[in-house]
């Protein structure tokens, strides 16, 4: 079983704009990197595991993150201009189908190496607040409760 990927507008907004931050180059090389990303966790039924991903503990939901470059802990990005780029997603469920596959929203993206320490922490409220609000405008879809 594969898992359902599916993209808050906020994302796709923030992909089609990384031109103003980067150069093309490494713009290209982080949309080529997100993609794989998102086509590997298409392929699983599970998030992905470190270097890729990351379980995000401090949000209400259970939601992952997808990393890149993926990197193993501690050999991240060689200077604070290098991108470190981190995908919020978290995962939904559609009341009375529990035996539905499992569906993803990929609801925050951004680059944490200008603030590693501090990233997190306006990130993860937003992405909350952003699946919260999604679920609400869709009617079909609900938060999966952290495990």
């Amino acid at each position: 079983m594969s898992t359902l990927v599916l993209r808050h507008g906020d994302f796709n907004d923030w992909m089609t704009s990384i031109t103003k931050n980067y150069p093309e180059r490494v713009a290209s090389n982080i949309r080529q990197g997100v993609a794989d990303l998102i086509g590997d966790l298409k392929k699983s039924n599970t998030p992905l595991p470190m270097p890729k991903g990351d379980w995000i503990r401090s949000s209400a939901y259970d939601m992952h993150e997808l990393r890149w470059p993926s990197l193993p802990r501690g050999r991240g990005p060689k200077t604070s201009v290098d991108p470190n780029i981190r995908v919020l997603y978290a995962y939904v469920t559609i009341p009375g189908m529990p035996s539905a596959p499992p569906i993803a929203v990929i609801l925050y993206v951004g680059d944490k190496a200008r603030n590693p320490a501090r990233w997190y922490d306006p990130a993860v409220p937003a992405a909350d607040e952003r699946l919260e609000r999604w679920c609400r405008t869709g009617g079909t879809y609900q938060p999966r409760p952290k495990p």
